[in-house]
């Protein structure tokens, strides 16, 4: 007896399983958005040589301590934001600038992925004393 070795497809029929698109909680890519945050200071820092040479001296402090951080990788406590945050005010005087709105920008969105990092562990430990407290 002999195998064919072409199988007609006309009597088969096809299965597609869709799924929409799902996102991955924030909660399970802490991690991830930690890194983020760091990715996105460096990036920031980078940019330093683009600012003008009068805005690179005035926020000269303030760069110091956020490339210590860097080098720490430490975006996501307290610190590390309140840092940012004081760079970013600082930068308001040099507005309208396009390089110091891009370097604000970048800076934001560190700032923006720190505090989204400490949102997720706040709300884990709330919910863990909520757990454990009504026992």
């Amino acid at each position: 007896m002999s195998v064919p070795n072409i199988i007609p497809s006309g009597n088969t029929h096809r299965i597609i399983l869709s799924s929409p698109d799902q996102r991955t909680p924030d909660i399970d890519r802490i991690q991830d958005i930690a890194a983020d945050a760091t990715g996105a200071l460096r990036a920031a820092l980078q940019s330093v040589s683009e600012l003008s040479e009068g805005v690179a001296d005035d926020i000269a402090t303030e760069l110091t301590a956020l490339e210590r951080r860097l080098e720490l990788r430490d975006t996501i406590r307290d610190g590390a934001r309140a840092e940012i945050t004081l760079c970013i005010d600082r930068l308001e005087a040099f507005l309208p600038d396009e390089t110091v709105e891009a370097f604000r920008d970048a800076l934001t969105r560190a700032l923006t992925l720190s505090q989204r990092v400490a949102d997720l562990i706040a709300a884990e430990q709330d919910l863990r004393r909520i757990r454990w407290g009504s026992r």
